[in-house]
C-alpha cells in the first residue's frame, strides 16, 4: 500500500478524513463534512511528511513527527472550515516542525 494511502487510512481511523480521491490528479479531499480543494502548498506539505515517514523519521524523531502530523491535521481542518487565519497558523507551525523533523532525519551521526 502506498504511503499516502496508509496515511489516509490512519487519518480515517481517527475520523479526520472520511474519504480521499486520488490527490495526485485532482487534489480533492473529503474530510469530515465536505470536500475542498487541496492546494499545491498543502500537497507539498503532505509529500514532505510522507517522505520523512518513509525515510524513518518516526524512529529518529517520534515527538516531532507526531507534532507535525497534528499540525497538518489542524491545517486540513481549518482550511475545510474556511478559517484562513487559523489555517495559516497551523500551516506555519507545521512547516516549522517539519524543519525539525528533517533536521533530525538528515543529521550527521557524529552530531551530539
Amino acid at each position: 500500500m502506498p504511503t499516502f494511502l496508509r496515511l489516509i487510512t490512519i487519518l480515517a481511523m481517527f475520523g479526520l478524513v472520511a474519504a480521499c480521491a486520488d490527490t495526485s490528479k485532482n487534489k480533492k479531499l473529503s474530510a469530515g463534512g465536505g470536500a475542498f480543494e487541496m492546494g499545491k502548498d498543502m500537497g507539498a506539505g503532505l509529500k514532505r511528511l510522507t517522505n520523512a515517514r518513509a525515510q524513518g523519521a518516526a524512529r529518529k524523531s517520534p515527538k516531532h513527527v507526531v507534532k507535525a502530523q497534528k499540525q497538518f491535521d489542524c491545517w486540513i481542518r481549518e482550511a475545510q472550515a474556511k478559517q484562513k487565519k487559523k489555517a495559516a497558523a497551523c500551516k506555519s507551525k507545521f512547516y516549522g516542525t517539519m524543519a525539525l523533523v528533517e533536521a533530525d532525519l538528515f543529521a550527521s551521526p557524529n552530531r551530539k
